[in-house]
């Protein structure tokens, strides 16, 4: 939508000026872009530029020197911007329902699926400038085709595809390999990035010979809906066995922190297996960097977010993305220095338990905080404060906050809080409980953040309740001899009720995994939580997690029934030392997962982004962050990508680009013109590769941190076709519309006597000249990628890394070196 407000804002715009423009019975050529009689840099005009008129008689070195600098400051304010815009096109593309599968697990679905997302909006956030430039050009132009726009569109797509493609294969390690997955989206993508230039020849030099039909420009704009359903269709499946296999881009819900590390941490002991030595062999910091690899290869980051990334390293800002790469070379280092890397133990402080249950009368509750064993020996303290949720301080409980003293031989102390009875029905209420300000003799202590708040249930005493069980999902070590299964009482205590349970095998079978259980609960009156013990037998193989469920069923004395939770799934995860690590990890590699959200929730946080640095970037980037001060400012100024829904923030930055994209139209023609380049040259070096630059670093972002190619190159073949179904597309639809209703007037037969004689009735003329041989030759250095990646899959396994990775990069930056000098000679006139 803010695409086609900005589209017909500029064409009523070009259309009052064409109008006024015209004179009666005369064939005065009036135009906002720089005319063949009066080039921009030499008194011409474009759309701001030159702002004071006089430029063109400074010194000539002293115009070189800052319209490069403006030039290249106006690629990083449009970089931040499309920051912006991405922000936005995340928050409106990650968008989640959830939804129940067929075996009862709640899952997250996406709205929006990647692959259409990825084709739209987000090729649209990528592709922006080159777009928007392209619009413009032609709508300020007085609908006349121009170089910079169509040059920029080929430019961009042979730098994204040769040279980003290039960085993308050297950046992964020769011993690694990176391979596109969903190849039948791949194949579709790029057969259009091909197609969509061999059109463009078939409409400039086939069908109707440098004029663009209206029908072409209509069709070249529908291409772009069409290769979209055809891409999705590809997703889900439809063309892998001839009838779709529904395919839904979804994972579970409340996936927990302790599952992860497990996860993370089975691969380190397949790892070290692999190696020929114990996991306990490897120090916990080569076990932490392997987890956090893990965890975060584990996370599928999205096209905005790894171009927000890149777009904030190149402004001096936090990224987003952990840089966790991990490599085996850290293993066998740790294994060479083992005798000399002491142990990690734990210092933590934190809540015992996290969650608590307690009868409305009982009167109070009470909270244990423990002191790990690696701070015995020094004394601590540390703040706690009541926060109410559903229970409301002064009716439900007495709000307290203090201070814990931990002497140097105590492990633990206690919070007591005061409950409220009262004689009112109602639900469950919830408060929490939170430690903070940790201060320790040793500067080693901190805060555990899984077990740094306790949230305590209170539980009314004027119903029975319902029985359910605590936990969906449970994650058991195979080396614990056993599982507990908790089940909880809620929404009331008073009374006797009962329930049965039984254990059900899945990929857990009972005999060889478990011993199965069954029996009766009976909980006495306001008595709130029981435990159902089930042995785990320890085979000590090394196997992937196992599954049973243990379910409820004939509750007695409960009018309401069950609660949501009547199973409970029990993952077998075959380890035998995983205590303590998830806050040792986590603590240790500060993967703050908060990061990684990009939206906004309002201006405030928009401003203090734009204006405070962050704590941890270097004096580089500090500077840099004073630098972009003025569009750090500007982009605070776009609403905040949570209002409505990240739309208000998706317009604004767009119409933002399309200024400053403006500005760089007439910035890149002023410094072209100043140092004797065409247009055409200056689009398909300088602007091409001011553009793309920022996915060029969140291309390479994309390679190391994700276990596929898709989102390192997979992306670029649609962006390329993007650029031209609606990068050429729009405008030149909106220009053959225009000219057929206008005709040939005075100004078009001024502009092209030559075409006259063929087109007498006037058109949207597009000499296929330069154009249609940069065209071809992009062609063919496209087709040449695409062989070599093909060679690459067949022989390494994979597009990226792999043996030979620089000589493939050096083949595919020589060819985009032989686009450039090619096309640059032919719109030289050279050739």
């Amino acid at each position: 939508m803010g695409d086609l407000q900005i589209t017909a804002i500029l064409l009523c715009s070009a259309l009052l000026h064409s109008a006024s423009a015209q004179t009666s019975g005369g064939c005065n050529i009036s135009s906002t872009f720089q005319t063949p009689e009066q080039k921009i840099c030499e008194g011409g005009k474009g759309v701001f530029l030159p702002a004071l008129g006089t430029e063109h008689t400074w010194n000539k070195g002293l115009q070189i020197c800052l319209y490069l600098v403006a030039l290249l400051y106006s690629f990083a304010g449009v970089a931040l911007l499309a920051d912006a815009f991405m922000a936005s096109i995340e928050v409106i593309t990650s968008k989640e329902v959830v939804k129940e599968k067929g075996d009862k697990q709640l899952v997250r679905v996406l709205v929006w699926n990647p692959t259409v997302a990825n084709l739209t909006l987000m090729a649209l956030g990528s592709s922006a400038p080159e777009i928007i430039l392209s619009l413009i050009e032609i709508i300020f132009n007085d609908f006349f085709i121009g170089e910079l726009g169509p040059s920029t569109i080929v430019g961009s797509a042979a730098f994204n595809l040769l040279v980003i493609t290039a960085v993308c294969i050297v950046a992964i390690p020769a011993s690694d390999i990176r391979v596109i997955e969903r190849l039948t989206v791949f194949k579709v993508t790029s057969f259009n990035s091909l197609f969509a230039y061999v059109w463009l020849l078939i409409i400039l030099m086939g069908v109707s010979k440098d004029m663009v039909e209206v029908w072409e420009g209509v069709l070249t704009l529908l291409f772009f809906p069409i290769m979209i359903i055809v891409a999705y269709l590809a997703d889900i499946g439809y063309f892998d066995s001839g009838r779709p296999t529904g395919v839904v881009h979804s994972h579970p819900v409340d996936r927990n922190e302790d599952f992860t590390a497990a996860e993370a941490f089975l691969q380190m002991r397949q790892l070290a297996k692999e190696r020929g030595c114990a996991i306990k062999d490897l120090p916990p910091q080569v076990i932490a960097s392997a987890i956090t690899s893990s965890e975060v290869g584990q996370l599928h980051f999205s096209r905005a977010q790894h171009k927000n990334n890149a777009i904030r390293r190149l402004t001096g800002r936090q990224e987003i993305i952990p840089n966790t790469v991990y490599t085996t070379n850290a293993i066998e280092s740790a294994l060479q220095d083992k005798s000399t890397t002491p142990e990690l133990p734990s210092f933590s402080v934190g809540f015992r338990h996290v969650h608590t249950s307690v009868v409305e009368n009982a009167g109070s509750v009470r909270l244990i905080v423990d002191k790990a064993p690696g701070l015995k020996g020094h004394k601590c303290l540390v703040a706690y404060t009541t926060k109410e949720g559903e229970a409301k301080a002064g009716e439900d409980f007495v709000a307290q906050s203090g201070t814990l003293s931990f002497q140097e031989d105590e492990t633990e102390q206690t919070i007591d809080i005061r409950i409220l009875d009262d004689d009112i029905e109602e639900d469950d209420e919830t408060f929490t409980v939170a430690i903070t300000d940790l201060q320790c003799s040793n500067p080693k202590a901190y805060v555990s953040e899984t077990n740094a708040v306790a949230t305590v249930v209170i539980i009314d005493d004027d119903h029975p309740g319902v029985l359910s069980c605590h936990k969906q999902q449970i994650q058991q070590l195979e080396s614990n001899p056993i599982a507990e299964v908790i089940v909880v009482r809620h929404g009331g205590s008073k009374g006797s009720i009962t329930v049965d349970y039984a254990t059900k095998s899945g990929t857990a079978v009972e005999k060889r995994d478990y011993e199965p259980v069954s029996g009766t609960l009976t909980f006495a009156d306001r008595e709130l939580e029981k435990s159902i013990r089930i042995p785990i037998i320890d085979d000590e193989r090394f196997e992937k997690s196992e599954t049973f469920t243990l379910e409820l069923s004939n509750p007695v004395g409960s009018p309401k029934g069950l609660g949501k939770h009547t199973w409970c799934e029990v993952t077998i995860i075959n380890d035998d030392m995983v205590k303590d690590l998830v806050d040792a990890v986590t603590k240790k590699l500060n993967i703050n997962f908060h990061r990684l959200q990009l939206a906004r929730h309002n201006y405030f946080e928009n401003i203090k982004s734009a204006i405070v640095w962050d704590s941890d970037i270097s004096g580089t980037g500090k500077f840099i962050h004073v630098l972009m001060l003025p569009w750090n400012v500007l982009v605070a100024t776009i609403p905040p990508t949570l209002f409505m829904g990240g739309w208000a923030a998706f317009v604004f930055a767009l119409g933002y680009i399309g200024i400053v994209t403006a500005v760089i139209g007439d910035l890149a023609g002023l410094f072209g013109c100043v140092i004797g380049l065409s247009d055409g040259v200056t689009a398909i070096t300088f602007v091409a590769l001011g553009t793309s630059l920022p996915d060029t670093f969140a291309s390479k972002t994309a390679a190391l941190s994700d276990r596929t190619a898709d989102n390192a190159i997979g992306n670029i073949t649609g962006s390329n076709a993007v650029n031209v179904y609606l990068g050429l597309g729009l405008p030149w639809m909106i220009a053959s519309i225009y000219w057929h209703i206008k005709g040939a007037t005075c100004e078009w037969q001024t502009e092209y006597p030559e075409a006259l004689a063929d087109y007498p009735g006037g058109g949207f003329y597009v000499p296929a000249g330069s154009l249609g041989f940069t065209v071809t030759v992009f062609t063919g250095c496209a087709l040449c990628c695409f062989l070599l990646l093909l060679v690459r899959r067949k022989v390494l396994g994979g597009e990226l890394g792999g043996a030979r990775r620089w000589l493939s990069a050096a083949v595919l930056v020589m060819l985009w070196l032989v686009f450039v000098g090619l096309a640059s000679l032919k719109l030289e006139g050279i050739l």
